[in-house]
């Protein structure tokens, strides 16, 4: 079985203002922004919403990043 790092999405492969499933440590979807570079996800902390920006793998290998799996489609 291949591990979440392997199946991946690649960076290249990702469409602007496309929402992805996938895994990072406050959520499990988020949209890609293309040029920013990263994904917005919305997070619920202490009883508040707000949005947060998290990498891609590709960009970051030491903090939390967002791993995108599956493409979301409306």
């Amino acid at each position: 079985m291949k591990s979440l790092r392997e199946r991946t999405i690649p960076k290249a492969d990702l469409v602007d203002g496309a929402w992805y499933e996938g895994h990072c440590r406050n959520a499990v979807v988020a949209q890609w922004c293309a040029k920013g570079q990263c994904f917005y996800y919305i997070r619920r902390k202490f009883g508040e919403m707000f949005i947060e920006d998290i990498r891609h793998p590709d960009d970051d290998k030491h903090y939390d990043v967002f791993i995108p799996l599956r493409k979301i489609e409306a």
